[in-house]
């Protein structure tokens, strides 16, 4: 009557020489990010402390500087890879949906231990200076040139196509560019990065072009339904474009754009 326990007993031995693998443990490492904020000072290079701003570390916690514009946040976990850290300073006692003053991004080094000191400016500012070039236009002056989301930062091209934008705010901003119909390809809007106090200049000439259209010279046909009674050999049919721009296969000068032709009899 005792068999069923030895069983028992054999099929537990025989399930302990499989054993679970080991999972690997990681010691996990914290920092503490602290610094100073400032803030530019318009029409000067200088900076002074952003005090009792309102700083929010995204994904990480909000914190308020002193009087002297530092802040630290509690520890934070840091991991095996980079971490981008993003900041957003607002201004001080600005509601809570207002907009930031500033923002910064921080690369956070891998398995970074101890206190980590991240000091930045904003609302200090920049200006960009370029050149527009508009396909088939007599000059490429009158171009809209402007910072998108950035009030007054904006500018129309000289004849030349030069152009500046003052007052850009440092970091990440969009340029855009206006003029009729025309586009910047590939991308309708340039991303830029802005350097306090620095002048950004483009490297490459910024090319507006007339949107895509059909082919210059195209063939038309058609039926002309004629009531009874009307003399065909005194009809004609007349074609006048509405709008023209100038293209590369166009006609040379003085040439007629209004056809006129006889409607035949069938």
């Amino acid at each position: 009557m005792k068999r069923p326990s030895l069983f028992v007993l054999l099929v537990f031995s025989a399930c302990d020489q499989q054993r679970l693998p080991l999972l690997p443990t990681s010691t996990p490492t914290f920092a503490v990010i602290e610094g100073v904020v400032q803030r530019g000072v318009s029409g000067s290079s200088g900076t002074v402390p952003l005090v009792a701003a309102r700083i929010e570390v995204v994904g990480y916690g909000l914190v308020r500087t002193d009087d002297q514009g530092f802040y630290r946040l509690p520890r934070v976990a840091t991991h095996a890879a980079e971490q981008r850290v993003k900041f957003l300073a607002f201004e001080p006692g600005a509601a809570l949906d207002a907009p930031p003053l500033g923002r910064y991004t921080y690369s956070l080094p891998a398995a970074a231990v101890g206190q980590v000191k991240v000091d930045f400016t904003v609302g200090a500012r920049g200006s960009v200076r370029g050149k527009v070039a508009v396909q088939g236009a007599a000059h490429s002056g009158g171009v809209i040139v402007y910072a998108k989301g950035v009030p007054g930062s904006d500018d129309l091209s000289g004849p030349d196509g030069n152009f500046i934008l003052h007052g850009v705010p440092t970091g990440a901003v969009e340029v855009g560019f206006i003029f009729e119909d025309y586009s910047v390809a590939p991308l309708a809007l340039l991303p830029l990065t802005i350097q306090p106090y620095m002048v950004l200049e483009l490297a490459e000439v910024v090319r507006l072009v007339p949107p895509p259209g059909q082919p210059a010279l195209a063939s038309v046909q058609g039926v002309v339904t004629i009531a009874d009674g009307v003399d065909v050999a005194e009809l004609e049919l007349v074609l006048s474009p509405l709008l023209g721009r100038p293209w590369s296969g166009a006609p040379a000068a003085g040439t007629p754009t209004v056809k006129s032709l006889p409607v035949p009899a069938d």
